[in-house]
């Protein structure tokens, strides 16, 4: 309950901010994803769980690289529009006070190319939704946003669109790390 509220409170200040900033709102998709969605990457798949959480990791001797999808919904009268990603967050519970735990944004074209956003780890909510620093000591649970991860106005033919996470191995006595949720404002070219 208090994660959807969350989500439907961010959802409407995006809505309201788009209004404000364009003049007018623009179509905009979101894509909610549970963590769970997330695969594993090479070598780790003996090693996350799956869960009410998300995905987490269950080791307590190696990081886990993680791969989250972005579900592709903009697909209209047959053909996918170019599209641009205006907004993505992910929730996170971060039990590891020895490891850092850091996510990134990653964009693939139907030709192949690649684009990535920048990294962003995980760091006590008073230093904003995400840390470009490396902050082994924190604990908890929060979020990582990015707004514009690609740069304003990027737009990608045929995208596949993800996240990317690094979870900590279990240290510190408080069990395992998880990617809970993530979601993605896109908007189609106009």
């Amino acid at each position: 309950m208090k994660a959807q509220a969350m989500v439907r409170t961010v959802i409407a200040c995006f809505v309201i901010w788009m209004a404000g900033s364009s003049g007018a709102l623009a179509q905009t998709n979101v894509h909610y994803e549970h963590g769970s969605d997330c695969q594993p990457g090479f070598g780790t798949v003996g090693q996350v769980g799956y869960g009410e959480p998300g995905i987490g990791n269950l080791s307590t001797t190696s990081e886990a690289r993680v791969f989250c999808p972005v579900d592709r919904s903009e697909f209209r009268n047959n053909v996918w529009p170019a599209t641009t990603v205006v907004y993505g967050s992910l929730n996170y519970v971060d039990n590891s006070n020895a490891v850092p735990f850091w996510c990134y944004m990653w964009a693939t074209e139907n030709d192949g190319s690649a684009t990535w956003s920048s990294k962003k780890y995980t760091c006590s909510p008073s230093g904003g939704q995400g840390c470009y620093d490396s902050t082994t000591e924190f604990v908890g649970s929060y979020r990582i946003d990015w707004s514009n991860p690609f740069g304003e106005g990027r737009y990608f033919n045929e995208p596949t669109i993800g996240y990317s996470c690094n979870i900590p191995r279990v240290a510190g006595g408080f069990g395992a790390s998880w990617v809970e949720s993530y979601y993605t404002f896109t908007q189609p070219s106009p």
